[in-house]
């Protein structure tokens, strides 16, 4: 009997090469919205730590205060910007993980299609192994003497 084939083994490749793809752009959208909360709460903390500053200082003049507002207001601004690059960046994310999921799916797809197929020609190779076994038995059995005649 010949050996298994499978017909769509290229597709097959092709679509576990297509998953891996679409998997490694979904890790890249998972680092830059990584590194969008990163800065986000770098932000928040260096927001804080002015503020504790000020409070631990003996003393602030009008100048210094006048320099927290307006660094509090500038890092309001971008806290918010970067809300708004996360929320973005969660939303690609999203969508990205709906065509991997898609993809993975397609690779299921023809793997389970493989399995079936690979079932099936397991049980024929069986099927043909226990044929031509019967048909050995049945040859070998034609070709011996019968030993219990009697000679006279």
């Amino acid at each position: 009997m010949k050996k298994f084939e499978f017909p769509l083994d290229r597709v097959l490749d092709w679509r576990r090469t297509q998953a891996r793809l679409e998997e490694s752009k979904l890790e890249r959208l998972r680092a830059d919205l990584h590194a969008i909360e990163s800065q986000l709460a770098e932000a928040a903390r260096l927001r804080q730590e002015s503020v504790r500053e000020l409070i631990t200082a003996k003393s602030v003049t009008g100048l210094e205060l006048a320099a927290l507002d307006d660094f509090r207001k500038a890092s309001a601004v971008e806290c918010v910007k970067l809300k708004e690059s996360a929320e973005e960046a969660e939303k690609r994310v999203a969508a990205q993980l709906g065509v991997v999921a898609a993809k993975r799916r397609d690779v299921k797809l023809l793997e389970n299609l493989r399995a079936r197929r690979l079932d099936g020609w397991k049980l024929e190779f069986g099927q043909e192994i226990e044929r031509e076994a019967g048909e050995l038995f049945l040859a070998n059995r034609g070709r011996r003497v019968p030993t219990g005649s009697a000679t006279a």
